[in-house]
């Protein structure tokens, strides 16, 4: 999406500039469904791969539901990524991760004593900060360029 989005902003084609963020959306979000029903699917057996050790693989189990929640959550910041890379939105996107930053630290913080699912937490809403973020900016013409 990075080249095609430079491409038409470049060339003023608004038209085919949201045709092609809504197909990044579509065919990104369509990838990060698969990876969750992969997770869903064959967790277990993605744990078998990395290791053989059966202490190890179910002290990890209760970590699948974060797997399996962070491609459906995550990806939209990531495709948004490409978008701003695409129309060299460089200070929007450090803008956007300086204000998931803040809310990253506090979430953190707030759920301490949840220890590695806290972490989870705070990483998937950082996450999806980051994408309505970016999203608000992009349809409320706030995309300062480079």
């Amino acid at each position: 999406s990075e080249s095609l989005v430079g491409k038409y902003w470049g060339a003023k084609q608004k038209e085919k500039l949201n045709k092609s963020i809504r197909l990044t959306f579509f065919w990104g979000m369509g990838m990060g469904v698969l990876f969750s029903l992969a997770y869903v699917f064959a967790g277990t057996f993605l744990l078998q791969i990395f290791t053989n050790q059966a202490d190890l693989i179910e002290a990890s189990k209760p970590y699948l539901i974060w797997m399996i929640l962070f491609p459906l959550l995550a990806t939209p910041c990531y495709l948004w990524d490409g978008i701003f890379i695409g129309l060299t939105a460089s200070v929007a996107m450090r803008n956007s991760m300086l204000l998931s930053l803040a809310l990253f630290i506090l979430i953190y913080y707030a759920f301490t004593g949840w220890e590695n699912h806290g972490l989870w937490l705070s990483l998937i809403l950082f996450m999806v900060a980051r994408g309505l973020i970016q999203a608000w900016m992009y349809l409320k013409g706030r995309v300062v360029m480079a």
